[in-house]
């Protein structure tokens, strides 16, 4: 059956009217007008819009990581601006965006994503390694990819005879993959590993065969062939085994940016909340004295180290950084707790952080750099801030996750 499509939705899906009822289709435009097939999904275009792109990648649409390229430059640039106007509408939240920053202009690997999680399925004869198909348990095998890294990709292809051996006949096993700069961090999930002797040296065989530098199973560190460091403004930390790290490495340098200009000339002292391994802390560690907290006891010991062998170094001439593990959802730090601050950092996970923003509501603190991954989440608390006295001087959107749904954002909030 026939579909005119009239708008899209924040999943990058087609929205049409059929029988009185919206109909959501990936994969389509506005204005097209589109043949269903009978599971009400794209079959043929029959008007193409004018915004429509040819893809840059050969499984788009079949594998379920990208939902955006066949969208023109400036279509896909001002639905992503609308993942975030939406979000401030539906909390009756009045600020246009100052900046919408995409990292498509940069050559080399400093423009894209720099971890990836993939599925593996064992076949007859080998393993079969891809993304998730897009709404399906299927698995479509990844002959390229233009969001990941080059050193990612090399990898790809030579880890199907590596992990077979450690899976099962039935059963999808998960791939982690990391990039830092170069040097490879692969974590394997649902494989079989019981630390025999044989297997901790085929391990070691292997990653040493493939150049991989630090190898995790089943949430468990196996091993570490030298140093792996990643910089945040002149320090080394060491990032956690499997943990988090900002996607894309000029995001991470855009974000960490807008946090030394907005927060770099505050007189007092600063938190930094949900601080992981300091990704953030340190864009102020030469200016302020800094308490930084995040529930992961492994991140914080890693950013107090980083600062700790840093400290040493009399030309960076850092001031105080003191690391804390603290669930910050269960004992967010208190309005008496946050009054000897001047200002906070905060860059909670998906669902925000709204205890914690309720106490900063009522304390002394003037300033907050807001870094989010969820518009909506974000919406939600800048609304309890702005109804408290606080005002979004300067918000942006980050494509630091290209092609994607996803949008990351850096705001600034001052109290008025």
């Amino acid at each position: 059956m026939q579909l005119k499509i009239d708008d899209i939705g924040h999943k990058g899906h087609g929205i049409g009217q059929l029988d009185g009822k919206q109909v959501f289709v990936p994969f389509a435009l506005p204005n097209e007008i589109i043949l269903l097939n009978d599971e009400q999904k794209l079959s043929k275009i029959i008007e193409p819009s004018d915004q429509r792109v040819k893809p840059v990648c050969k499984h788009f649409t079949k594998c379920g990581s990208c939902v955006a390229q066949h969208m023109s430059a400036d279509f896909y640039k001002n639905w992503k601006k609308s993942l975030l106007t939406y979000a401030l509408e539906q909390q009756n939240i009045d600020k246009n965006l100052d900046e919408y920053i995409s990292f498509e202009a940069l050559k080399g690997d400093i423009g894209k994503r720099r971890r990836v999680k993939l599925a593996a399925k064992r076949t007859k004869k080998s393993v079969m390694i891809g993304y998730h198909k897009a709404q399906s348990h299927a698995i479509i095998p990844l002959e390229e990819c233009p969001i990941i890294t080059q050193n990612i990709m090399d990898v790809i292809p030579k880890l199907a005879d590596f992990i077979q051996p450690l899976m099962s006949r039935k059963g999808v096993s998960y791939i982690n993959i990391t990039d830092y700069s170069g040097v490879i961090e692969i974590a394997l999930d649902n494989v079989k590993y019981e630390h025999s002797y044989d297997e901790i040296n085929y391990a070691n065989a292997q990653s040493e065969k493939l150049g991989i530098a630090r190898l995790v199973i089943n949430d468990e560190l196996i091993l570490q062939r030298g140093d792996i460091f990643e910089s945040f403004n002149d320090v080394q930390v060491t990032p956690v085994a499997a943990g988090f790290m900002q996607a894309v490495k000029a995001a991470e340098l855009s974000m960490s940016g807008l946090v030394k200009r907005f927060l770099g000339d505050k007189k007092g002292d600063v938190v930094d909340l949900f601080a992981g391994i300091g990704t953030f802390t340190f864009a102020l560690a030469k200016s302020h004295k800094i308490d930084a907290f995040d529930y992961d006891k492994f991140a914080i010991e890693a950013l107090q180290t980083g600062f700790n062998k840093a400290g040493s170094d009399q030309s960076l001439k850092l001031k105080t950084v003191t690391a804390t593990a603290r669930d910050l959802y269960r004992r967010p730090l208190f309005k008496d707790e946050l009054n000897k601050y001047s200002a906070a950092i905060i860059d909670p996970p998906r669902a925000g952080a709204e205890a914690q923003i309720k106490q900063i509501c009522d304390s002394k603190i003037t300033d907050i750099v807001y870094i989010s991954c969820n518009p909506s989440s974000f919406a939600r608390d800048a609304k309890t801030l702005t109804n408290s006295g606080f005002r979004i001087e300067y918000l942006a959107a980050i494509d630091q996750f290209k092609y994607s749904a996803h949008l990351e954002l850096v705001a600034h909030l001052v109290r008025i």
